[in-house]
């Protein structure tokens, strides 16, 4: 026989001085043949007896019994979480303080707050007062960080969660963003970028034209870039498609663009003998910094200073530099590309966030009704026109031989 089983089910028992119990109930079961003890917290053995019976029917669905739930806190569920994506090396863990601090506020749920005695309601409550002063993508972004720790509590080994409980419903954004540029427009800008920053330019047309990120058009490395077949392939990595490989035609623009690059860096290997990783950077000319020199080569991370000046000087104040990924997604889809190949190219997950980047003008609009209207008349006039014989005989001011029949 196991020890779990010679061992019985279980007792209760109250601790004995001089003779007599005192304190509340404890209850004793065993998982796997190790012993366990909890406190009842009441003086009542019936309700110690419940508590024993509910440890034990854990037990019995195969879930390990966790004493703990009723003490977790709110606080002690965005620790995991925080070393859970620190585990997983999530970039969005940078994220992670501000929502943690929106919940562990004395106007939200608190610190101490008790996981367990978190409802509904109470969540209702404290979104009613954030939309007074906080967007509501803000309020859906903090709510989704809350269920992830929840359902993280509930995932463990023995649970830190026992219920997980209802959320509100998602709240409606309308701060979809609906800029884009026409092709005239990106030839204005890229020209008048080119005749300040001739790199920026190359990466900014290199945005136009992929819908690439720009983190991962900055990290992008000459590792990836094929010269002898012309094709950028990623390999997986955290900057290489979220995980996913990526192969990439370089054709037509994109290896003009690579040409330029190439030469930019032999030419800066040449007179300073170092190598450059990356296909898009530039000379720092700023102030020294810690272990950042006059000369040295940096990757394009910040460049709206030089965006608001051409926009500035091409009368399109008002554009911001993500325009261009929404442009690309509008352009390749007016190309006749589908939505799978869009999705390769410009790097979106799912078809709910390419929907959004793509862009349909009135011009689009109104070329897809004409088209719509010829196609249609034209079918219509031809059916008429080439009918039956009845159509015909209708249309000739003849009878057919039925209706003549008394």
């Amino acid at each position: 026989m196991s020890r779990a089983t010679r061992y019985g089910l279980g007792r209760i028992f109250r601790k004995i001085r001089a003779g007599q119990p005192y304190g509340n109930y404890q209850i004793e079961y065993f998982v796997r043949g190790v012993q366990h003890r909890e406190n009842a917290k009441t003086c009542d053995a019936q309700q110690a007896l419940r508590l024993l019976k509910q440890r034990l029917g854990e037990l019995a669905a195969g879930r390990p019994p966790s004493p703990r739930a009723v003490h977790v806190t709110i606080e002690e569920l965005f620790d995991d979480l925080d070393a859970h994506y620190a585990f997983e090396e999530r970039p969005s863990r940078r994220n992670l303080p501000g929502y943690r601090a929106a919940w562990l506020a004395p106007t939200a749920l608190g610190a101490g707050r008790a996981a367990g005695a978190v409802d509904t309601a109470q969540l209702k409550r404290i979104v009613s007062g954030w939309r007074r002063a906080v967007t509501p993508a803000t309020i859906n972004r903090r709510l989704e960080v809350l269920r992830r720790a929840y359902r993280l509590g509930a995932s463990t080994t023995p649970p830190k969660v026992l219920h997980v409980p209802t959320f509100p419903p998602k709240l409606r954004e309308d701060n979809v963003r609906e800029g884009f540029l026409d092709d005239t427009t990106v030839a204005a800008l890229l020209g008048a970028l080119r005749a300040q920053d001739p790199v920026l330019a190359d990466f900014l047309e290199w945005f136009s034209w992929t819908g690439m990120r720009p983190g991962a058009i900055r990290d992008l490395a000459w590792t990836a870039i094929d010269r002898q077949t012309w094709a950028l392939r990623l390999v997986r990595g955290r900057r290489a498609n979220k995980g996913t490989p990526r192969w990439l035609p370089l054709q037509g623009p994109l290896r003009e663009i690579i040409v330029r690059a190439w030469e930019r860096r032999v030419t800066f290997g040449q007179q300073t003998d170092r190598v450059v990783p990356w296909v898009f950077w530039r000379v720092y000319d700023g102030h020294p910094r810690p272990g950042l020199l006059r000369g040295d080569p940096v990757r394009i991370v910040d460049y709206r200073k030089a965006w608001q000046t051409a926009c500035a000087a091409v009368g399109c104040v008002g554009l911001i530099p993500y325009d261009l990924r929404r442009t690309a997604v509008r352009n390749l889809k007016r190309a006749g590309a589908d939505d799978s190949t869009v999705m390769a190219i410009t790097d979106h997950k799912t078809r709910s966030m390419l929907d959004r980047y793509n862009i349909v003008d009135s011009p689009t609009i109104a070329d897809a009704l004409e088209r719509t209207f010829a196609v249609r008349l034209g079918a219509d006039l031809g059916r008429i026109s080439v009918g039956g014989r009845r159509h015909r005989a209708a249309a000739a001011g003849r009878k057919s031989a039925k209706s003549r029949q008394p």
